[in-house]
């Protein structure tokens, strides 16, 4: 298998969420990137400079539990 490196990946899609939609965000642009990590990627977010907001337990359809991190990147200083 071919391992991908930071010139070939890619970000495949990003959305709103649904509360969001409609108030010129995605014109506007965002100050602010959220988003969940498991707990064995933070390190990787951390280094491209996202940072821990709060933890939350969530549990899976199949009854599965994980912790997951919250985490925000500031996009414009």
């Amino acid at each position: 298998m071919e391992q991908l490196g930071v010139d070939t990946d890619k970000l495949e899609d990003m959305k709103t969420d649904d509360s969001g939609a409609g108030g010129g965000s995605g014109v506007d642009g965002s100050n602010s990137l959220g988003l969940w990590a498991s707990r064995n990627a933070v390190s990787f977010y951390e280094a491209q400079g996202h940072e821990r907001v709060m933890e939350h337990n969530h549990e899976y359809q199949d009854g599965i539990e994980l912790t997951l991190v919250e985490m925000e990147k500031q996009l414009i200083p």
